[in-house]
């Protein structure tokens, strides 16, 4: 998802420098243009000039040609993977977006993800100008509900991209705590819960957690910078692995499971109980045992079995917290 956003906002970047040279850019002058790398170039035209849209409309074989790739053998023109030089096949900038041939429902994921990569770069004039070229002119009338602004966003990045530890006041997001904390940020990603950070604590390499932009509450860069984990793509891999439950739930509960979970399949649907296939992030028993004590006594996990056990387990949890709390009252 991140790579194909990052190449969403590079497009429009290269149609309106590729508008400005109708005579087309070798790669190279195209890829110094924007300060990317050729391959990134060719792979981002090459996926744009084979976008297939006959399956949102059944009348149109394939997409208008909007892109010619001419190689130094005439024998390969048209390939976009031996091209040395690419140009537009129609002059008129508004057409080479294809937007007459996209689905409001794409359309609304583009201006997302869009609006997502100008909340990270909002010097990027040239992104400004195309997602506000989006709402005005693509999709007009239609209320876009903009997310809530950020204000340590781009501060954060500036953090992570240069390695430097964050101090922050936390509320943790499973207990009614406020912490202050010394994190090390290393990925900063957009999911359908907002804004959230992926960061070791300072003093303890080997956990990884994930923080919700929205329960942060103060932010400050420190100068002390530190060296990412060798193995960072790994890690974060693993700490984002989904896990697959199968569980039965009454629909009074349905709420819960839609929640907590990152996605839900509906398998069987009773009077009583409906059977979920249901997607988890870490923390999966903590989530797995919200989702169960919100059910009831009739929710249960089918698979797997190791899970079954997680609402009883977060159940006496919940009563040990109102406990302590009577008791300090």
């Amino acid at each position: 998802m991140a790579i194909y956003g990052d190449r969403v906002a590079l497009l429009p970047q290269l149609l309106q420098i590729l508008h400005y040279h109708p005579d087309g850019m070798r790669f190279s002058d195209l890829a110094h243009e924007v300060g990317r790398s050729e391959a990134d170039i060719r792979e981002t035209l090459r996926a744009y000039h084979l976008t297939d849209l006959a399956h949102y409309l059944p009348n149109l074989v394939a997409r208008p040609d909007v892109l010619e790739f001419l190689a130094d053998d005439p024998a390969d023109d048209g390939d976009p993977s031996k091209a040395t030089l690419v140009r537009l096949g129609d002059p008129d900038f508004g057409q080479e977006l294809g937007v007459t041939h996209v689905t409001l429902e794409d359309l609304a994921r583009l201006y997302r993800v869009a609006s997502d990569a100008l909340a990270l770069s909002p010097e990027d004039e040239v992104l400004v100008s195309a997602v506000g070229k989006l709402a005005d002119g693509v999709l007009p009338g239609f209320r876009i509900i903009e997310p809530e602004p950020w204000s340590h966003l781009h501060g954060l990045r500036t953090a992570v991209r240069e390695h430097r530890r964050i101090t922050i006041t936390y509320a943790r997001a499973w207990s009614p705590v406020i912490e202050e904390l010394v994190i090390e940020p290393l990925l900063l990603i957009r999911t359908r819960r907002g804004w959230e950070l992926d960061a070791t604590p300072g003093d303890a390499r080997s956990s990884l957690r994930t923080y919700l932009l929205a329960n942060i509450r103060s932010l400050a860069v420190s100068t002390e910078t530190f060296e990412p984990p060798a193995h960072l793509t790994e890690m974060i891999n693993e700490h984002r692995r989904d896990l697959i439950v199968i569980m039965d739930v009454p629909p009074i509960a349905r709420w819960a499971v839609d929640k907590y979970a990152e996605r839900v399949e509906l398998v069987e649907e009773r009077a009583e109980l409906t059977r979920l296939r249901v997607r988890l992030l870490r923390p999966y028993r903590l989530r797995v045992g919200l989702m169960l004590v919100a059910g009831g006594p009739s929710a249960r996990v089918i698979e797997p079995e190791y899970l079954r056990g997680a609402g009883a387990e977060v159940a006496r949890m919940i009563l040990g917290a109102y406990e302590t709390s009577a008791a300090d009252a």
